[in-house]
């Protein structure tokens, strides 16, 4: 597993979320972990909007799920947050989200780590003050 750091504010978030975007083209499944208040829904809005999607994204708290359409598919933003077992992920269809080929972005993917494949890229954001730091770890 290799690791990137990223420091940035929200007046670079553009640059770093296209840097990771352009090197994680191939990559369709993504998991941000990071304390409530860290960006990790910001991060997603600015990843879905460099894809080319015109849709509003907000948090899927609680719907749990929201999809997005861009130029050439779907995102499937998932917030795992409300979930307690794998029964009600799999009711909410979670799985075959995951497994659609489509990008997949999951906050909160510790309360369903069973579903999610073990080369799944994983985003951590920490927040100081006005500035973020972005663990990427990819395989």
């Amino acid at each position: 597993m290799s690791k990137k750091v990223y420091q940035y504010n929200l007046k670079e978030l553009s640059s770093v979320a296209s840097d990771i975007l352009s090197s994680l083209k191939d990559e369709r499944i993504w998991t941000f972990t990071g304390d409530l208040g860290s960006g990790k829904t910001t991060f997603i809005k600015e990843i879905v909007a460099l894809l080319g999607s015109k849709d509003l994204v907000s948090s899927p708290t609680y719907t749990i799920a929201n999809q997005y359409i861009y130029p050439q598919g779907k995102v499937y933003h998932i917030d795992a947050y409300r979930i307690d077992n794998d029964e009600e992920a799999f009711n909410a269809g979670i799985e075959e989200m995951i497994y659609s080929g489509d990008y997949v972005f999951i906050e909160w993917p510790e309360k369903i780590i069973d579903l999610i494949p073990q080369e799944a890229v994983k985003i951590v954001i920490t927040s100081h003050d006005n500035n973020r730091i972005l663990e990427l770890h990819t395989y």
